[in-house]
């Protein structure tokens, strides 16, 4: 028996290669207050008060994908 494809993964998947893709990054300054941390390769947005300590997965900047143009 096959397993039924996702239609809606693959129509999310159809909408991003029709958008502007571009291998460009841009860093993205943490708002006063808060810093980034990557969970699993994804960036969140946490408070801290004072002054940022460093610690592992936290900085006060983080690359972001850059898309030239809507998807359809």
């Amino acid at each position: 028996m096959k397993a039924k494809k996702n239609s809606y993964a693959s129509s999310k998947k159809k909408q991003y290669k029709e958008g502007g893709k571009s291998d460009k990054k841009v860093m993205i300054d943490a708002p006063k207050g808060y810093h980034w941390m990557d969970v699993k390769g994804r960036f969140y947005l946490m408070p801290h008060e004072g002054d940022f300590v460093p610690h592992e997965g936290a900085s006060l900047k983080a690359p972001f994908k850059v898309i030239t143009q809507h998807s359809k």
